[in-house]
């Protein structure tokens, strides 16, 4: 199934964009002022001569503006095609539905999990018209780069307490300047991996928000973490320092094997592992058919399949085509992809010990995915068996 969905680009926007924003504001005060005025008994002939100073600004800059997207909803709000001696009517709960606060939100959550491609999908999408968030270092010193990918604020305490409207300073550029209906139409993302493990701080901020979307790409639990494992070598080379790492190494400094970190039973980082447990939790929270379930082996390597069952998900708000990238069918693009000389194979003693547990834990997975039907999916494809290098 191929997707050429053809979107048109609001020109009139990138058209003396800079002269349309103060014309916004300056309505938009208009109106706050008229809903004064009904409390107040402030005089309506000076709120009216606010608003042919508006229009004196553009007769005087020589510009014909559609201050609002010509669609049937919002066409004869404010529209001046060109400057006569009678005034526009101004209705103020049409204003109020074009320029109210929308709320910002992230409305699509790409949850993990750690390893399964969430960088891979994450690139895709934001070439195609989703938002992705800001970092303000100067003032959270915590904010590193890969902020704007993933914001650690539900999965961090220490971000998760300072409030939702913390969490959504960082996105609230991706709906300045647009109307309300334009607004509710753009995707936001937020795609930090670990959010997998905390649903319940997921649900006491979104609670039954059914425009939420949340996707999850779930890779062979073994080998996402002998994956994670190389990961956490090579960005030890690059930053020893990094906190999210310690875990490979031992009391005294030394660095773990990978059989003496993935055969700890007792850390949670092991149990991370065990898929149905927090899926439970998920699909008990939310709608199951808010959330899209994808097979990291099945569907994200190959590409294709995820990007049409994601595409069908998410809906006409991903845009393709000029400005966008044209839809291209295939594999993602790679990212986080490791070559570096020690990045180790499964040792085989590793597979033959946790296999019993895995593939219970998976025996679980799959039960839970055909008794809750998540979007468009009754079976889940099931995991290959791992290969591995015999021991030395």
């Amino acid at each position: 199934m191929n997707f050429h969905p053809n979107h048109a680009i609001r020109k009139n926007r990138n058209r003396n964009q800079n002269e349309m924003s103060n014309i916004k504001l300056e309505l938009a005060d208009t109106k706050r002022a008229l809903e004064r005025s009904r409390k107040y008994g402030i005089s309506l002939v000076f709120l009216f001569s606010l608003l042919y100073s508006v229009m004196g600004y553009i007769c005087i800059n020589k510009y014909s503006i559609n201050l609002l997207p010509s669609s049937n909803s919002y066409q004869n709000i404010g529209r001046i095609d060109e400057v006569t001696s009678s005034s526009p009517v101004i209705d103020v709960q049409q204003l109020d539905d074009a320029f109210a606060v929308v709320d910002s939100l992230p409305n699509v959550l790409l949850i993990g999990v750690q390893k399964g491609g969430s960088t891979a999908i994450w690139t895709w999408l934001t070439q195609h018209n989703v938002c992705i968030g800001e970092t303000f270092p100067d003032k959270y010193a915590e904010e590193k780069k890969h902020f704007k990918k993933e914001m650690h604020f539900f999965d961090h305490p220490s971000r998760y307490e300072r409030g939702v409207d913390f969490y959504k300073e960082h996105y609230q550029h991706c709906v300045n300047n647009l109307t309300k209906n334009e607004a509710e139409k753009q995707l936001i993302i937020d795609a930090t991996p670990d959010t997998f493990w905390f649903p319940k701080n997921v649900f006491e901020v979104y609670k039954n928000d059914p425009n939420l979307k949340i996707i999850v790409s779930l890779r062979e639990p073994i080998s996402r973490e002998l994956s994670l494992y190389n990961h956490m070598i090579q960005q030890y080379k690059i930053r020893p320092n990094q906190t999210w790492i310690k875990n490979i190494f031992h009391t005294n400094g030394t660095i773990k094997t990978f059989e003496e970190k993935i055969l700890d039973m007792d850390k949670q980082y092991y149990k991370n592992s065990h898929y149905a447990l927090y899926l439970t939790k998920w699909f008990t929270l939310f709608d199951p058919n808010q959330i899209l379930v994808l097979s990291y082996e099945k569907e994200v390597r190959p590409g294709t399949s995820a990007k049409e069952r994601i595409m069908e998900f998410l809906g006409p708000s991903l845009l393709f085509g000029d400005p966008y990238r044209p839809y291209q069918p295939g594999t993602f693009d790679e990212a986080n992809e490791m070559n570096h000389a020690q990045k180790i194979q499964m040792p085989c003693s590793v597979v033959e010990r946790l296999s019993p547990v895995m593939d219970g834990w998976n025996k679980e997975l799959y039960e839970l995915i055909a008794s809750h039907k998540p979007r468009g999916i009754s079976i889940f494809p099931e995991f290959e068996p791992v290969g591995c290098k015999l021991d030395q």
